[in-house]
Parts: structure tokens; sequence; C-alpha cells
């Protein structure tokens, strides 16, 4: 009897494992008929609208590239822990600047990501916005070069940006100047009788202007070195 009993407990084992075995084989040729997943999609690590530093609540990054031709193209971050809903672009105003003129185009306004197209926003006209606490402006400066008559591929933009007022707030604003073609910087504070005094900084490959808070924004002026290529 112990004898039937082992026998029969041995020929269960053995169909148990020729069925585990043909269990594993069957999941390796399903595995292997099924092609492997496609690599997921990964997620861009920036948006179109985000900034290219990391951006410090309150506060503007400014970036002013020179353009083929005589224009600029200009680029406002801002980062804000109160929600902004109102903005107004403002034309930089001194008597220095009297006698020059510009154009503005290509405006593209964002409000946390979203953009809201160029029909709402008017030059030197406040404009509601939705709630938001990161705001995105670029626009072209157009004819902003004054070039020397005197010395080739040297030019002269006594407007290097326009004004973005948030409803009487100054925050700390860093303006950085890419692409190595500027020879110097100088700032024109606000008042009829300011005058243009050296200022910036050359930080890793570019010219940069540093202003606190609660400061008058100044007019940061630029002379281009048009031979270098970028």
């Amino acid at each position: 009897m112990v004898g039937v009993g082992l026998t029969g407990l041995l020929v269960v084992m053995v169909v148990l494992a020729g069925a585990a075995l043909l269990s594993r084989s069957g999941e390796q040729r399903v595995a292997a008929e099924v092609d492997p997943p496609a690599a997921v999609a990964e997620e861009p690590t920036t948006r179109a609208y985000d900034p290219p530093v990391a951006l410090a609540p309150d506060s503007e990054y400014v970036e002013t590239e020179l353009l083929d031709g005589d224009d600029l193209q200009v680029t406002h971050w801002i980062s804000t822990t109160e929600p902004m809903d109102r903005l107004r672009l403002r034309p930089p105003s001194s008597p220095v600047l009297a006698d020059r003129t510009w154009g503005v185009e290509d405006l593209v306004v964002a409000a946390d990501g979203t953009d809201l197209g160029p029909e709402r926003i008017r030059i030197d006209v406040p404009t509601s916005l939705p709630s938001a606490e990161l705001l995105y402006v670029r626009y072209r400066l157009t004819d902003a070069l004054q070039r020397n008559s005197s010395v080739d591929d040297r030019a002269l933009a006594t407007v290097t940006s326009v004004g973005l007022g948030l409803e009487g707030r100054s925050l700390p604003r860093t303006q950085v100047f890419p692409g190595g073609r500027v020879m110097t910087l100088a700032c024109l504070a606000p008042g009829a009788r300011a005058v243009p005094e050296s200022c910036g900084t050359y930080v890793e490959g570019a010219w940069q202007v540093r202003s606190a808070a609660g400061e008058a924004p100044v007019t940061v002026i630029a002379q281009f070195d048009l031979a270098v290529t970028r």
C-alpha cells in the first residue's frame, strides 16, 4: 500500500512538473510572438514659454538678441507670487531718445503657458490678463540700430527693450545680451538730466545688467559689433 501511495504521489508530481513546463513554454512562445512595447516618448523638459534659466519668484529675466538687419528680438519672462492680471507695454521715454523712432512687431504674450493672441495687447494701453504667475512677452524691435558712418561694423541701439508695467510693481530684473556681439553697455536713468553711464557685467559669454526691486527701470543702450557672426 505504501508503495502504491508513493507511486501515485510520484505520478502526480511528474504531471504537475510537466504542466508547469508547458505553462512556461507557452508563456515564452507568446512573449516571442508579441512585439516589444514601443518606447514611450519622454515629456519635454521645458515648455515653449518657459524661461531658459531658473527664474526666482518675483523677478524678471530679459533677453535681447541682435537679428540679421537692424532689428532686435526681445523676450521677457516674469514670475510673481502675486498673480498678475494687468499689463502695460510702455516705450522708453527720455529727452535723449526724443528723436528716435522704432516699431514693435511679432508680439507674443503668454500667461502661464497660454498664448493670449496679439490682438489683445497694444503698446502703451493697459491690458487685462487672466490671473497668471508666469508671464512671457516676446517682440521684435524694428529699426533699432544706428549705424556708425565712420567705423564699419559698428552700430548703436539706444533702445533694447520696452517697459512692462505691472500695476506699479517693480521687480528685480536681469537683462542679458546673448550671442557675443555686444561691445559695451550704458544705462540711462529716467529724468531730463540723466546721462548714459557705463554699466553691465560680462558673465559666461554674455553681457548682462541687473537692477534691484524698487528701482526705476533704466534704459539699456548697447553698442554692437556686426562683424561677429552668430
